[in-house]
């Protein structure tokens, strides 16, 4: 019998695959995910107790306990940050639901994610208990914009008193930068800042608003609140004078309206004896007035908190309050200036030489000679219904720049400055009238 011979066996043209390399580089990638996750995860862990850590955080068991649901759930930061805002303003929404937890009413607070477990937040009684702990929180976003107000006044030169000095230097903002006092704000509000830039920080510390949507307290009102101071200081130090002579008045919108005035009651009759008694009676006088606004925009943008640069808080709104001053100043003494504007109630200009009387056109330099003429000539106007002299006093003189020292001598001297020496004739307006 003859041996039946066997097929010579395939080759395989498939590659050696190393089983143990493969498997060590399996487990070398297993281990690097899992440094990774551990590393990320301690990171979450520690925004988390960074972000309860916060001073604005009440100390109270609630808040110890949400803590501890953000670590032990594993809630991200922008989550945990999300639900702490809404518990410590207060304005949950109630679910349709009800839960009774700890035999104590409680309602479910949904996340803007709508992925992280439903918090439980106290009911209507415990938040009134908490009341004093959410406030305080409140108080110190308060405390630090007044702080940091009353620093930057000072550092922009808008408080300069020993007092205001030690009290800035005592709340720990004099010697800090624009860009450190956003950064301590953000911070404040819950805003993790080890990964932003300046120019992030600023802008984080300019946009930012409460969970409420409230702005009373955020960074961008505190710079326009030393603004607005420095602005005012501007308009107080402006040397204007309209505000000696005039008086103010308000409007309640931007309508026309009218201005009126009452005549001098007519003369008084002699009574005969068993007679009547007549009426008397007044003349209105009505002027058109109208209140018109004006302004200029300045904007404060983040490249003021990168550069540090306090001249845009303190010079520059110092400059505006003054030429705001100047503006009214303006706009009072063009109406002295010429004719003056036409009146509703004769049509004529204010200063009119013929109907008026209070007007010369060929106008000469102070004297005792020409303010004799202008006292006269007010003193001699006349009661539109009556025709009477009002004998009018004049308090102020008002006089250009020019002639303000020729004004000055003239209203101080003792005798006529204009006379001759030896021969002076005593200055009638140092005398009482």
């Amino acid at each position: 019998m003859t041996p039946r011979r066997l097929p010579a066996p395939k080759v395989s043209s498939a590659p050696v695959v190393d089983i143990g390399a493969t498997k060590r580089a399996h487990v070398l990638a297993k281990k690097a995910g899992a440094a990774e996750a551990i590393a990320g995860e301690r990171q979450r862990i520690a925004d988390i107790h960074e972000l309860f850590d916060l001073g604005i955080v009440p100390r109270t068991d609630f808040y110890a306990g949400l803590r501890a649901r953000a670590v032990d759930e594993g809630w991200p930061l922008d989550g945990a940050r999300n639900i702490l805002m809404q518990a410590m303003s207060g304005e949950a929404e109630p679910a349709a639901d009800w839960n009774t937890v700890t035999d104590t009413a409680a309602v479910r607070v949904a996340t803007h994610q709508g992925q992280l477990p439903p918090v439980v937040l106290p009911d209507r009684g415990q938040r009134q208990r908490l009341g004093g702990a959410i406030q305080q929180g409140t108080d110190e976003r308060d405390k630090f914009a007044d702080g940091v107000t009353h620093g930057l006044l000072v550092r922009a030169g808008v408080l300069e008193g020993r007092e205001d000095i030690a009290k800035a230097r005592e709340g720990g903002v004099v010697g800090k930068s624009l860009r450190t006092l956003s950064g301590d704000f953000c911070r404040m509000v819950g805003i993790a800042t080890a990964s932003l830039s300046d120019e992030d920080l600023a802008g984080r510390a300019l946009s930012y608003r409460t969970a409420s949507g409230q702005t009373t307290s955020d960074f961008t009102n505190i710079l326009a609140n030393v603004a607005n101071k420095a602005l005012l200081r501007g308009w107080d130090e402006a040397p204007e004078t309209w505000n000696v002579w005039t008086r103010r008045g308000t409007l309640p919108d931007f309508k026309r309206a009218e201005i009126s005035g009452i005549s001098g009651f007519t003369g008084l009759d002699e009574v005969p004896e068993d007679g009547d008694i007549s009426y008397g009676k007044f003349t209105d006088r009505k002027e058109t007035i109208q209140l018109v606004s004006y302004g200029k925009k300045y904007r404060m943008s983040r490249k003021l908190i990168i550069n540090d640069d306090l001249n845009a808080l303190g010079t520059v709104p110092r400059a505006m309050g003054r030429a705001a001053n100047r503006k009214v100043g303006d706009i009072v003494y063009a109406v002295l200036d010429g004719t003056g504007p036409t009146l509703n109630q004769d049509s004529l200009a204010l200063f009119h030489t013929a109907t008026h009387k209070n007007y010369v056109v060929a106008a000469t330099a102070p004297t005792v000679a020409t303010l004799n003429t202008a006292e006269t000539a007010m003193a001699l106007q006349t009661d539109p219904n009556t025709g009477e002299a009002l004998n009018i006093k004049p308090r102020y003189l008002l006089a250009p720049v020019t002639l303000g020292n020729t004004a000055r001598v003239l209203m101080a001297a003792t005798y006529d400055p204009a006379g001759t020496a030896g021969t002076f004739a005593a200055e009638p307006l140092q005398r009482p009238v």
